[in-house]
């Protein structure tokens, strides 16, 4: 877990450092000819900036595909504990474990109900929307009875 928050805080630090430097980059030479200095001077702040800022995002690439990996690792090393989390049955093959996921992914990136039942209890959605009444006052539900 720890190699995954070092990997996510080394790409943080370099798109921020990269960000510094276009910053810099757009910034320093407009600062250097009111202060005076020759076009020289600013073409130099520019191109100092620019070269960081491209290093920096080339690094970035880098850590991202770092941290793609981690984060690939250790869902492979939890998928089944997470799948006891969210209460859904343990796959019986490979096939069935594809679908499920195919399933849970549309299920929470696309809203598309799944077809699985859980294992304990029952899920019901929350409105978090909840209707309001005549005087601007939400409606009590039979199910915020049984909450």
């Amino acid at each position: 877990m720890q190699d995954v928050e070092d990997s996510r805080a080394t790409l943080e630090f370099l798109l921020v450092l990269s960000l510094w430097f276009v910053c810099s980059g757009v910034l320093s030479p407009g600062i250097a000819m009111l202060a005076g200095s020759s076009a020289i001077v600013a073409l130099g702040c520019f191109a100092v900036a620019a070269v960081g800022a491209y290093a920096a995002y080339l690094s970035g690439i880098a850590a991202a595909s770092e941290y793609g990996e981690h984060l690939r690792a250790l869902f492979d090393t939890h998928r089944f504990t997470l799948l006891e989390q969210l209460r859904l049955p343990t796959p019986a093959d490979y096939a069935d474990e594809r679908s499920r996921w195919r399933e849970l992914g549309a299920f929470v990136g696309r809203g598309i109900p799944p077809r699985w039942s859980y294992e304990r209890g029952v899920a019901e959605p929350v409105n978090p929307w909840p209707r309001l009444g005549s005087r601007g006052v939400p409606e009590r539900t039979s199910g915020d009875l049984e909450r």
